[in-house]
Formats: C-alpha cells, sequence, structure tokens
C-alpha cells in the first residue's frame, strides 16, 4: 500500500483539465477521480483529483488530500464552448445523480448553435471565470507566504 501524493488539477469546466490529466494518467498508470467522485462515493487513494472548484458547478469534494495543484487556465471563449457542450450533454442537470446517469450522452451529439446562444445569455458571466483565477491566485499566494 503506497500512499500517493495527491494532485489536484483544477479549472473552469472545459476540455483543457482533460488533455493534463490523460497525460498524467498515461505517464503513471492511475486514473484520475471526479471531485464529485470523493464527496459522494468516499476518499481513496487515487493520485489525480480533477475538479472544477470554485465554479458553482465545482465543490471540495477531496477533503484536506490534495497535496499540490495545476491549475489550467483556458482560452475563455473555447472553454464557455466546450463548458456549454457538457452541460447540454447532461441534459442541463443539477444534481451528482443526474449527470451520472447522463454520462452515456457524453460527447454523442454537438448541440446546435441557438442552443448556445440562449444558453450564454441566461447563465454565463465573465466573473464565473475571473473568480477561478482570483480563488486559486490567493491560494497559490497564501501557500508560499509571498
Amino acid at each position: 500500500d503506497v500512499d500517493f501524493q495527491k494532485t489536484f488539477i483544477a479549472g473552469f469546466p472545459s476540455g483543457d483539465k482533460r488533455w493534463a490529466y490523460l497525460q498524467m494518467e498515461a505517464l503513471a498508470g492511475f486514473p484520475a477521480k471526479d471531485e464529485w467522485d470523493f464527496a459522494y462515493m468516499g476518499m481513496t487513494n487515487h493520485p489525480f483529483i480533477k475538479g472544477n472548484y470554485p465554479h458553482h458547478e465545482g465543490i471540495w469534494g477531496w477533503g484536506d488530500v490534495a497535496d499540490q495543484t495545476v491549475l489550467m487556465v483556458p482560452h475563455i471563449r473555447r472553454s464557455m464552448l466546450e463548458y456549454h457542450d457538457i452541460v447540454w450533454d447532461l441534459g442541463y442537470s443539477e444534481t451528482w445523480e443526474d449527470s451520472t446517469a447522463r454520462k452515456p450522452f457524453l460527447y454523442q451529439e454537438k448541440p446546435g448553435y441557438d442552443d448556445y446562444y440562449e444558453w450564454r445569455d441566461r447563465r454565463v458571466s465573465i466573473f464565473l471565470y475571473v473568480n477561478l483565477l482570483i480563488i486559486w491566485s490567493l491560494k497559490y499566494l497564501s501557500i508560499t507566504n509571498y
């Protein structure tokens, strides 16, 4: 039994975290786990945790087990499109159970532009993106004592 050092891969909801954790999984030979999995299925010894915290669809589900953080800072326009594609695939679900039930629908179809524009005009705020950067910057500064 090895107690792995845990790396939290944080970012705005989009495909950028996937790029990072797939590389880590391939190099280490161990899978990543989602922040929601830790919160709902319990703590495990997975070395990689992916999540969206502090985005409103993310949670601090891993407790205090993360030893370090990798922050993926995506291009805002591309990440908004990717984020919408994911929430559209999940039927705009609002619970972990509903999202888990809709996992088979991920990446099966592409939503229309009208769906995206309607969602963007109702839900999207640049402050969601800026909040991610501020929270993790402040967390980093408090850890490194700058």
